[in-house]
């Protein structure tokens, strides 16, 4: 046979004439085989739209056109039009509002309203995302979900990013519940903190790279990345990615750990990072009766003989050196001298121990100039802390992998005395993706990845988290709440019930039972879920607005209700869309019960929320409303309704969903309502 290594290597004594021969056929009949596919794809004749279904349908699910359901593609366009980022809002007033306006128990009605969106909006994307548009056979029904997705997803890194840990650079995946993360503050200062969860999803859709020679990373369109503006006095600034252009801007890539009462570099160390590059142990390490252990190193560059002999005389060591130019020495055992660098406590270095340890490594394991420091190994494990410890000095790090001679891995670290690099050189891309998506949160929103050897500062947040961190809330404390409040837990253990019925790996659809359960949770989703718990949850904040107070993040609200409705609206017209192609007759009994469920967790969390009433606004008014929603949602999806009792207690709560909220963002105005004057006590 022909070495296709090698083309013009000969062909071997096995390759007689009537083996070619037989290869030549082989390929005849291979090509007649293509041609023959070929001409069977081409007599396909195009879909018919009548042949489409939301699920279980057999037609081609990569042919967008032409529609069976127009109104899919109407929706995407629309949301499409409705673009808009947290970052485009002003919360300097609120900032005054919340520390100087609110009273406490408005402060408890605005810190629960986050926690328990802040995890209902993963919710909502992860019953999109992970549950329901895999399952639709439609793509024009794909496609809005799919925004959808973006509108309510994490702002999440590609899978293999790692991300900068107590233990060094760590995979995403290999994060622990007590694992401390690296943050980056707005100062230039890193310090590791408890960090305030991780998400894993799956995603398919795109990502934008941002690399260069020196900087690599890959994230979903609406993550917050982290830049410096040159032209603004070099102010650190944070864009959503899809609108983030590199020109004219710096990217920070390092930074400088905090020092309060942290680890000095010593003269211990010293020894330790020599041996690590270049000793060895004698008498297997066996201890004398002196309580040390003996070393040996051999150099031939007196520079390193010389260094060495100094850090052991520093140590008041007894050393000697023999004929042959071997050093040895004598070390306590507590010392501890290994081949790696776990003595290094990355959360209890100093600055001066991280510049120095840097400097101290290049004059063993590398090189020195005046433009670049540098350091080679064989030992992974070596790199990684070096890159990590290099972050926290301040040094722009460069990671190269070659092979050596035998095939070993061979990882070369440059530094750099900058802390930044340029955007100039930083080519932005857009690449399709279907996989793992990775993030974890800290309180200042900014942590420090690696990707393909290259290190950045990057941030991730969403749109709740912007009120958050803009007020500067306890983070933890606020993320954790849906666990310790069982007023909130309760909401997201039934949302939860309902998206694992579904989220099955073994799940079919063709299956009655299965479908029928189906719809039930896309009922709960479309029609309790987003189009009450979210529509109402929004209105005491919108309560604090019509008083003038908390007008940024009654905004920020207002898009996303405005969001929510047509999320609401579109899961309610797929629902009954599969009710009428499936013939499913839907058991009332379970709607009941269902209903049921959800007012009693509503009308807990109502009052928890409000004890005592706020001005315009109480817990009565809040549970009245969701039984109005609830029946409204009812007609919608042409059910009865669950209500006799319902009233209409916040009329204004629909002028929210309804306005046009498009507005120039450079003159930002919200929408003004009466005052809190003309209120009274509901």
């Amino acid at each position: 046979m022909i070495n296709w290594d090698d083309p013009l290597a000969p062909i071997t004594h096995a390759d007689s004439d009537d083996n070619l021969l037989m290869d030549e056929a082989n390929e005849i009949q291979e090509d007649k085989k293509q041609v023959d596919e070929s001409a069977e794809l081409l007599s396909i004749e195009p879909i018919n739209p009548d042949h489409k279904r939301v699920v279980n349908g057999q037609t081609d699910i990569n042919q967008l056109a032409p529609f069976k359901y127009p109104w899919a593609w109407d929706y995407f366009l629309n949301a499409n039009k409705n673009h808009w980022t947290p970052l485009d809002i002003n919360m300097t007033q609120d900032i005054a509002d919340y520390n100087q306006k609110l009273t406490i128990e408005e402060k408890h009605v605005y810190d629960n309203v986050l926690a328990y969106l802040t995890t209902s909006d993963i919710l909502a994307m992860r019953n999109i995302g992970l549950a329901v548009m895999e399952k639709m056979t439609a793509p024009e029904l794909q496609i809005y979900q799919a925004r959808q997705v973006y509108e309510e997803a994490l702002h999440c890194y590609i899978d293999g990013t790692q991300v900068l840990s107590e233990n060094g650079f760590i995979d995403f995946k290999d994060i622990k519940k007590r694992t401390k993360i690296a943050q980056y503050n707005e100062d230039g200062s890193i310090e590791f903190v408890n960090h305030l969860g991780i998400t894993a999803d799956d995603y398919t859709g795109d990502m934008i790279s941002f690399k260069s020679a020196v900087y690599n990373s890959c994230v979903t369109p609406n993550h917050r990345c982290v830049s410096i503006n040159e032209r603004d006095n070099n102010k650190l600034e944070i864009i959503v990615a899809e609108k983030l252009s590199p020109s004219n801007r710096k990217f920070p890539v390092a930074g400088c750990v905090q020092d309060t009462k942290k680890q000095k570099f010593s003269d211990i160390d010293k020894l330790k990072i020599a041996y690590q590059a270049d000793g060895t142990i004698c008498n297997d390490g066996n201890k004398l009766k002196d309580g040390t252990i003996m070393y040996r190193w051999h150099f031939k560059k007196q520079r390193k003989i010389d260094r060495l002999l100094n850090i052991l005389q520093d140590l008041k060591l007894k050393n000697k050196i023999s004929d042959n130019e071997y050093i040895y020495a004598w070390v306590p055992a507590n010392y501890n001298l290994g081949k790696d660098f776990s003595f290094v406590d990355l959360t209890n270095i100093s600055y001066n121990y991280a510049r120095n340890f840097i400097n101290e490594l290049t004059l063993w394991d590398g090189s020195q100039s005046s433009q670049m420091l540098r350091y080679s190994s064989t030992n992974e494990s070596c790199i990684n802390i070096t890159s990590a410890v290099a972050t926290l000095a301040n040094y722009r790090t460069g990671e190269h992998k070659t092979k050596t001679k035998t095939d070993t891995d061979y990882w070369t670290l440059n530094f750099v005395d900058k802390n930044y690099t340029s955007g100039r050189s930083i080519k932005k891309t857009y690449q399709k993706y279907r996989g793992k998506v990775y993030s974890v949160g800290v309180p200042s929103t900014m942590i420090i990845t690696k990707y393909q050897g290259k290190i950045c500062i990057s941030g991730n947040t969403w749109t709740y988290q912007h009120c958050i961190e803009s007020l500067g809330l306890d983070q933890a404390e606020v993320y954790n709440r849906y666990r310790v409040v069982p007023q909130i837990n309760k909401k997201i253990q039934i949302t939860n019930r309902r998206l694992a019925s579904i989220l099955r790996a073994d799940i079919d659809l063709k299956d009655r039972k299965e479908l029928e359960n189906f719809v039930m949770a896309y009922i709960f989703f479309a029609g309790i879920f987003e189009g009450v718990w979210f529509y109402n949850g929004f209105s005491p904040i919108f309560a604090l607005q019509r008083r003038g107070i908390m007008k940024g993040t009654a905004e920020q609200f207002q898009y996303i209700m405005r969001d929510e409705v047509m999320h609401c609206s579109f899961g309610i017209k797929v629902v009954r869309q599969i009710i009428k192609e499936e013939n499913i007759k839907l058991d009332q009994k379970l709607l009941d019960e269902m209903f049921a469920e959800s007012l009693e967790a509503e009308s807990a969390y109502a009052n928890y929320l409000l004890p005592e009433p706020m001005i315009g606004y109480s817990a009565q008014n809040h549970i009245d409303q969701f039984k109005y929603i609830c029946n409204r949602r009812a007609r919608q999806l042409e059910i009865k309704e669950p209500y006799d009792d319902a009233i209409n207690a916040l009329p204004w709560l629909d002028e929210q969903a309804n306005l046009r909220k498009e507005k120039n963002f450079f003159e930002t105005r919200v929408t003004e309502y009466q005052t809190g004057g003309a209120l009274k006590w509901e």
